[in-house]
């Protein structure tokens, strides 16, 4: 059977005569929360680029707009979008989830965060629904991941204070290279003025026996 919506007016809240042989398809317009977490909907599973597995914590809230319920309709005639929004939201979120590192999922996080939320957003307007609130919650990694975790950053740490003591032995080096020239050019000094102060010496004395042997004579 054919049927013909008004899409001339959207009802939001209260009482409305509609005719007979009409009816209202319903649609609830508030605030709706989407919340992968283990209480919930479960975490989102995925890899990272590594790869590694990772858990992630997830809530969102979005609400339909109003003024393209009918495409909404058309689309999810038995009015199930809140299942598909759900899938939408995840897949959404994976979709971007692999691109990022061990490292990045723990150094950045806002720049992740961004990631998902224009990715989830792109997704909901495809739907003419709104995206209102994004937060990426917890990330959990496999126990054998974040070993291995600590594990790569440890060996970070001892490259780090390897190479500050290459740097500060090397550093010393060049010190004790100064000061051995130093001592060179210092010792340098002192025998050109001792050898000058000799020969000022035998200068003298040669001059005096000199002086001497004319008085004599």
């Amino acid at each position: 059977m054919n049927q013909d919506y008004d899409k001339s007016n959207i009802y939001l809240n209260g009482r409305h005569w509609v005719g007979i042989g009409s009816r209202m398809e319903v649609f609830d317009i508030d605030y709706k929360e989407i919340n992968f977490n283990k209480d919930n909907l479960g975490y989102i599973i995925t890899k990272t680029s590594d790869p590694s597995e990772i858990y992630l914590e997830v809530f969102i809230m979005y609400r339909l707009r109003p003024e393209f319920l009918l495409e909404i309709f058309k689309s999810y005639p038995d009015m199930d979008y809140e299942f598909s929004f759900n899938l939408m939201a995840k897949d959404a979120i994976l979709d971007v989830a692999q691109k990022f590192s061990i490292y990045d999922y723990m150094k950045n996080r806002t720049l992740i965060s961004e990631a998902f939320l224009d990715s989830v957003n792109k997704a909901f307007r495809n739907v003419y629904i709104e995206l209102v609130l994004f937060e990426l919650g917890e990330i959990k990694f496999y126990d054998s991941f974040e070993q291995e975790i600590i594990k790569n950053l440890k060996s970070m740490n001892d490259a780090v204070v390897q190479n500050y003591e290459n740097t500060l032995s090397f550093s010393k080096g060049n010190l004790d290279n100064l000061y051995s020239n130093m001592n060179l050019e210092i010792n340098k000094i002192l025998y050109d003025a001792d050898y000058k102060k000799q020969i000022m010496y035998d200068n003298i004395e040669s001059k005096y026996l000199s002086e001497k042997m004319e008085s004599d004579s």
